[in-house]
């Protein structure tokens, strides 16, 4: 859709969808509106470095840095993108953690549309009106936190969390694609050698095997969607008027996006 058709149209809407972003103070031609937008994206990424990529990254450093006596520690990070694993885990932090500053928010229109659905929601449920009910926000920084969560806490005021991440270590783990230790086997005579006299003598040379003594960090990194495989519209339970709002306000930021700051599909 025409960006300028839904700027023309926002207001009044019972979709909703895009009057938050509109500044009534200021000139409110497409590329107006679209600077405003920016200023919440700008805020929405700095809140996901803080709520969600900063304190992955501290604890899988804190981790690696950690592993320097036997038994070697194991690192794991699966996201929608990206499954290693490492092992040892020392050192390996710089990689994983590129992999996360390599996760970003390209659903930005997703996750700002579900935000003005769910604050919208709230609102709704504290002034007793019904679904159809239009306010316009003005999204601060604890706002996006409250949707993104902190690290481990897979549940917010909505219900679940945008971004889906844990950091869980795991006792007991065997050492992957690696034999770690030897053990000699009593009366096993898997090796020989001959003396000087011509004798064979029969021994065990040794049997590499792993003890299972190893702890592996598990990190995992998603949006909810590609976790659990559902719609947005699904996972916060949207009403139909929900769902309509939620729609609009998406593509009102995607046009914006699209016409005005790049395409946000690559």
């Amino acid at each position: 859709m025409n960006t300028g058709v839904l700027v023309s149209n926002i207001g009044g809407q019972t979709a909703g969808g895009g009057a938050w972003v509109i500044d009534d103070s200021a000139p409110n031609t497409p590329q107006d509106i679209y600077k405003n937008l920016e200023k919440f994206l700008d805020e929405a990424e700095k809140s996901l470095d803080d709520k969600v990529q900063k304190p992955l990254k501290n604890e899988i450093t804190g981790f690696c840095n950690g592993d320097t006596n036997k038994p070697r520690r194991i690192l794991e990070y699966v996201s929608e993108n990206n499954t290693v694993l490492y092992f040892p885990a020392s050192g390996h932090d710089t990689i994983v953690n590129g992999y996360i500053d390599d996760f970003d928010l390209e659903f930005y229109p997703d996750f700002l549309a579900a935000l003005f659905v769910l604050m919208t929601r709230d609102k709704q449920k504290a002034d007793g009106t019904d679904d159809t009910t239009i306010y316009d926000f003005d999204f601060k920084r604890s706002d996006f936190e409250d949707l993104l969560g902190t690290v481990d806490a897979n549940s917010c005021k909505y219900g679940s969390t945008y971004v889906y991440k844990t950091t869980t270590e795991i006792p007991n783990c065997a050492c992957p694609g690696e034999n770690c230790e030897t053990e000699y086997r009593t009366g096993c005579k898997c090796a020989s050698y001959t003396d000087e006299d011509g004798h064979k003598h029969y021994y065990c040379g040794g049997h590499p095997y792993c003890p299972h003594t190893h702890t592996k960090l598990q990190v995992r990194l998603y949006t909810i969607q590609e976790y659990t495989d559902r719609p947005l519209s699904d996972i916060y339970s949207f009403s139909d008027n929900e769902n309509i709002r939620f729609e609009a306000a998406k593509a009102f930021i995607d046009g914006l996006i699209r016409d005005y700051g790049g395409d946000t599909s690559s």
